[in-house]
């Protein structure tokens, strides 16, 4: 059982499969993502198994045309030393069919070659190589060589007794039915006759079936060629682009580099926040102690006091902050020169968050800017009010004007703040959309 499925799975067609799962490797991989195998140059391999297959079909072609040579060979010889006189004309006729085969498949011979090759062989011997060679040849083929044969039979004018048998022995072992044989023997002496009442020199080639076989060789040895090229090509294409994906960056490489990429500016975007947070509490608790029915009937001290109480620590933090963003403010855009073309998209998106992360940071420190001149208007009121021989009237009417001017800066730079906070975070979410569509093994959700 195991045979008969191998003999009807052909090399070519082993060939072509895997020439054709090379192709679908390649092409999955490079342009849907996914890697059936997940070794980079497996396109190669299977090429590469495809053209072994498609060499050992090649071989076969070869083997093919050199055993239908063969056995024709013997065969001719067979009836010309089934007898002990070699004429003349069976041994032109006999290089004459092997030379057609030849100019195909092999180098020419001659009648006196021929007859010198004969004498190396004896009946019996020949009769065990055409055995050997029979499996191998196609049933039309033998009806081929069986007919040259009856063909050499009797162009001596006579059908000797010996030749004879020596034709049914041949057709015995090529297993060719006795009906056929019977057919294609009364063929070739119709032939011989026709040839003899016509006014031509010699039986020509035309006259076998030998062109038929040759005809069928010469289709068969095209379809052949006509396959190794089209393999050649297959596999050709196959190891350039194997080769050439071998040195382009995978998707999953490219998002792996912006991960990477993306650690160091959430790690500094994680101390600014922290940075903010401590800021932003001291802000608020200051702005609502602004708005306290009794904070403007605090004497300076007190303001200052409970000002002390809030802004610890105020300074340093603030002058870290900015720092921090002076930092996150340098940071370039990731590269995308040398990677994949599908992480182009990810990194516009994410450059369009990251010029309005870089926005809203810096409109966070002037906002923390205008609290800081806020603070030092109303202490320097309060000191002013207790201490300056100036009129009352005088620095209550200075400070009003300059209040409005700092009041109205901060309510200003607080609501382009929260304008920014809120395309910051809009664009972070357009990136996660898109982020997570191409770098599928990533989580950027916010």
């Amino acid at each position: 059982m195991y045979n008969l499925i191998m003999k009807k799975i052909s090399n070519i067609s082993i060939a072509y499969f895997f020439y054709a799962l090379g192709t679908i490797d390649y092409v999955s991989a490079s342009y849907f993502n996914n890697d059936l195998t997940g070794v980079p140059f497996s396109p190669i391999i299977f090429g590469g198994i495809g053209s072994i297959f498609m060499f050992l079909h090649n071989s076969k072609i070869k083997e093919s045309n050199n055993n239908v040579y063969e056995i024709f060979k013997f065969s001719l010889f067979a009836v010309l030393i089934s007898d002990d006189i070699i004429d003349e004309s069976e041994l032109e006729y006999s290089s004459s069919i092997l030379n057609t085969l030849e100019n195909e498949f092999l180098l020419p011979t001659n009648p006196s070659k021929l007859e010198q090759e004969i004498l190396n062989y004896d009946l019996n011997g020949i009769y065990d190589k055409i055995q050997n060679l029979e499996t191998s040849i196609p049933y039309s083929t033998k009806l081929n060589i069986l007919s040259s044969c009856a063909i050499l039979c009797v162009m001596d004018g006579q059908i000797d007794k010996v030749e004879q048998e020596s034709i049914y022995k041949i057709s015995n072992i090529l297993n060719i039915s006795e009906i056929d044989m019977n057919n294609i023997f009364n063929a070739s002496i119709a032939s011989y006759i026709d040839f003899k009442n016509s006014d031509r020199e010699k039986l020509q080639i035309n006259d076998s079936e030998v062109n038929k076989v040759v005809d069928e060789k010469k289709a068969e040895n095209k379809s052949n060629k006509n396959q190794i090229y089209v393999g050649i090509g297959v596999f050709a294409a196959l190891t350039i682009f194997g080769i050439y994906s071998l040195f382009q960056v995978k998707i999953e490489e490219s998002c792996d580099n912006f991960v990477d990429y993306l650690k160091n500016i959430t790690a500094q975007e994680n101390i600014l926040v922290d940075f903010e947070g401590k800021i932003d509490k001291q802000a608020r608790a200051y702005i609502a102690l602004t708005f306290e029915d009794n904070y403007f009937q605090l004497s300076s001290d007190e303001q200052i006091k409970k000002h002390n109480e809030i802004f610890l620590g105020w300074d340093e933090n603030l002058d870290n902050f900015r720092n921090e963003n002076e930092s996150y403010n340098k940071i370039e855009y990731f590269n995308t020169d040398n990677e994949h073309e599908d992480i182009v998209q990810v990194v516009t998106f994410y450059n369009e968050y990251l010029k309005n992360s870089k926005v809203y940071w810096d409109i966070s420190i002037n906002y923390y800017d205008a609290i800081e001149e806020h603070r030092v208007l109303l202490e320097s009121f309060f000191y002013d009010w207790e201490n300056s021989n100036q009129e009352k009237n005088q620095i209550q009417s200075n400070f009003n004007s300059e209040f409005t001017i700092r009041d109205n800066a901060l309510i200003d730079t607080s609501d382009l703040s929260d304008n920014a906070l809120e395309l910051k975070s809009s664009s972070l979410i357009d990136f996660d959309n898109v982020a997570n569509n191409i770098c599928v093994e990533y989580n950027f959700d916010t």
